[in-house]
């Protein structure tokens, strides 16, 4: 991915020899440098800006990859061209492709007929599924990252709830997403020598900004490569006997994978294995020579909208007496994705501290 100062652009060679706009169909088809391409698309209308109509489009040639094609009837107050253009603010088709590591842009004036018959049309709404005709940037640029989460906790505390604040901006486009990630570890104490409990990873909420303006809470920015090692202090007989998960997520067709494993650490895994279902359990055997203080679960099944959650469920038995509190750590690791779970554009972690008697 690209950082904004690392574009430069170099003259090329645009040929157009068909381009018909009926209905809400798109054709357009011609040569850049004497490479063809043939231009197949869908008009939606833009959920941001009212002027401005976005083409989910494709080259049958196979030539190019489409990074963005959209028109704008009339430019927004502040809006730049990439550019740069100020000839031209009104009815401007965005040509924007790829071939190999090169791309191409082109901003042109559409022909007068073609406006005629897009005058004449109602487009409807995207889906979710197709959000990146929108927001095409994030498939070449990198963000810059902020935390915005709440600095007044005290790390040392290990406080066993907390909300991750993230944000990721184009600042050049003038667009912000935020996500909130809320990491939880908790214990239940059900008898005398047993106690349960759950560790999990869960998309609260999500905005997007324009300008500074929020717009839209559409899920952009999703939780992938999740890990959740779980571990038992060392100064007394407790031991896990059972590890379990379970993946509720709204992403398309998700595939699971999950990765599963425990050990006497305090920091490796003795026994691992892989499943591919969404949820599952492994019961840990129990051994009077060796103590299994370690469980962790690697969850590479993305979640992407708000309730979207991985969870680790885990059960413990105090096999001999111990009069002082327990203590039980998670540490999570995640990666975040936009849009498309291929593009990380960044990873987090934290580590949260529970207890029982």
């Amino acid at each position: 991915m690209l950082t904004p100062n690392e574009t430069r652009y170099e003259n090329s060679e645009l040929l157009i020899n068909n381009f018909s706009i009926s209905g809400s169909e798109l054709i357009l088809s011609g040569e850049i440098d004497n490479k063809k391409f043939n231009l197949l698309g869908t008009i939606y209308q833009s959920r941001i800006h009212d002027e401005k109509l976005l083409i989910d489009s494709k080259d049958i040639e196979g030539n190019f990859e489409v990074i963005h094609t959209g028109i704008f009837l009339k430019l927004p107050n502040n809006y730049n061209l990439l550019l740069n253009n100020e000839t031209i603010n009104e009815n401007i088709f965005l040509l924007y492709l790829k071939n190999d590591d090169i791309y191409y842009t082109f901003e042109f004036e559409i022909p007068k007929e073609i406006i005629k018959e897009i005058s004449q049309s109602v487009y409807k709404d995207y889906d979710n599924k197709l959000l990146s005709i929108e927001h095409w940037w994030t498939k070449v640029y990198k963000p810059i990252v902020k935390d915005k989460s709440n600095k007044s906790i005290d790390i040392n505390s290990y406080p066993n709830r907390v909300s991750r604040t993230l944000t990721y901006s184009y600042e050049d486009f003038s667009y912000e997403y935020e996500v909130d990630i809320i990491l939880e570890l908790y214990t239940r104490d059900l008898f005398r020598n047993e106690t349960t409990g759950e560790a999990l990873i869960f998309i609260d909420d999500q905005r997007v900004y324009y300008g500074g303006s929020l717009v839209d809470d559409v899920p952009m920015l999703g939780v992938t490569n999740a890990d959740i090692s779980i571990r038992l202090d060392s100064n007394n007989d407790d031991v896990f006997r059972r590890l379990e998960w379970d993946t509720y997520t709204n992403y398309p067709s998700p595939k699971f994978t999950i990765e599963w494993g425990y050990g006497y650490g305090p920091i490796s895994i003795n026994y691992s294995g892989k499943s591919y279902n969404s949820s599952g359990s492994i019961a840990i055997p129990g051994s009077a020579s060796r103590q299994y203080k370690l469980m962790s679960v690697l969850n590479e099944t993305p979640t992407l909208e708000v309730g979207d959650s991985h969870q680790v469920f885990y059960s413990i038995e105090e096999t001999a007496p111990y009069s002082g509190t327990h203590y039980i750590t998670a540490d999570f690791e995640y990666d975040i994705f936009l849009v498309n779970h291929h593009t990380i554009i960044d990873w987090d972690s934290y580590t949260l501290r529970g207890s029982y008697k």
